[in-house]
């Protein structure tokens, strides 16, 4: 029952049973005029207790409905007190149970619903900050290498260790190796913390993935022309027209991301790697596979972690954080990146995305 149905109610048996009641006081003392004589109707004291038993009568009523119309408000109303209390005391480990289907039982569900979302936005602020922590460590760590190579040719050079043109010129060239190091480090930190500000404001549009992928393709063997790139048209004529949701730019650094984590990482050097698609009732598939070394099974669940690297890949250089931006860069488009083990032997990376629903 609706507390305004329950006020209502209330508020209707207060004016009916006072009115109830004075009808029946007045046909009693009709009644008793009627039946007794004067001496014994005063004698008998009726006539002074009915005033007093209509007042007692109507007390007891209007009291009781009161409480029966105020119970409905009261108590979920302290319950309501008691969970705002807890929550700005920091305490959102509780759940608050809808106990009736009334307007304080909506206040009470969205209320409920207002707590699990903090608690979720608290949850992922914590872990968000456990990240920039580890970021931060980490980073330290890599700019620490670079930075004392750079320190120590440069005071080489000042304190004339360097005594030769071929020897100035090597430590120059180590100078600027590092250097370039420094900067690929500090832009892939930048492209990674920027998926964060641009997570929001993800530009998905509908892509038809086969033509741009062919484009992606030819832009990819442009920049790696020793490299074998391969897109498997055949398997993939069933997607080829397939429309997905994403953002083509952050489509286009996945795909990019991907393939350089293959060659840099891939174990060989000559690397063949292999781009398909696949498209299914709800998902538009883009596969990039490789035959290299592979990653052991075990390391496949944190392969995209920041600054995860299996021990295969140790000593190889990099920042640690090209799979971890291709899982972000998916996250934040509404899609998902999952690795597995490749046909080929190497490692096969899925990116799936929304399939665009049909026009019309």
């Amino acid at each position: 029952m609706t507390i305004r149905r329950r006020i209502r109610i209330a508020l209707f048996l207060m004016v009916l049973i006072p009115v109830l009641l004075l009808m029946l006081t007045f046909g009693m003392a009709m009644h008793m005029d009627y039946g007794m004589n004067d001496a014994h109707w005063s004698r008998g004291g009726f006539r002074s207790l009915i005033p007093a038993f209509f007042i007692a009568v109507l007390v007891l009523c209007n009291g009781l409905l009161s409480w029966w119309a105020a119970s409905g408000i009261v108590t979920p109303l302290a319950k309501l007190r008691d969970a705002a209390l807890r929550i700005g005391d920091g305490d959102l480990g509780f759940t608050l149970e809808r106990a009736k289907d009334d307007e304080l039982g909506e206040v009470t569900a969205a209320f409920e619903t207002m707590r699990a979302k903090l608690r979720s936005a608290l949850a992922r602020q914590l872990a968000e900050e456990a990240t920039r922590k580890e970021l931060v460590a980490h980073v330290s760590h890599d700019l620490r290498t670079p930075i004392s190579v750079i320190r120590g040719h440069a005071e080489g050079l000042r304190d004339g260790i360097a005594s030769t043109d071929a020897m100035r010129e090597r430590y120059l060239g180590a100078i600027l190796d590092r250097a370039l190091e420094l900067e690929g480090l500090i832009d892939t930190l930048f492209s990674y913390t920027s998926l964060d500000l641009e997570g929001s404001g993800a530009r998905t549009v509908p892509i038809v993935i086969g033509p741009f992928l062919r484009e992606v393709h030819a832009s990819l063997t442009a920049s790696f022309p020793g490299v074998s790139i391969i897109l498997d048209t055949e398997t993939s004529r069933d997607a080829d027209g397939s429309v997905a949701l994403a953002d083509p730019e952050l489509v286009r650094r996945a795909v990019v991301n991907l393939v350089e984590n293959a060659v840099k990482h891939g174990g060989r050097p000559s690397i063949a790697i292999t781009m398909r698609m696949r498209s299914t009732e709800n998902e538009v598939r883009v596969l990039v596979s490789d035959d290299g070394d592979g990653v052991p099974d075990q390391d496949l669940p944190r392969l995209f972690d920041p600054f995860f690297r299996c021990d295969r890949a140790r000593g190889r250089g990099g920042s640690g954080l090209g799979l971890a931006m291709v899982r972000k860069s998916m996250n934040v488009q509404g899609g998902a990146a999952r690795a597995s083990r490749a046909a080929e032997g190497g490692l096969e990376i899925c990116l799936s995305f929304r399939k665009a629903p049909p026009h019309g």
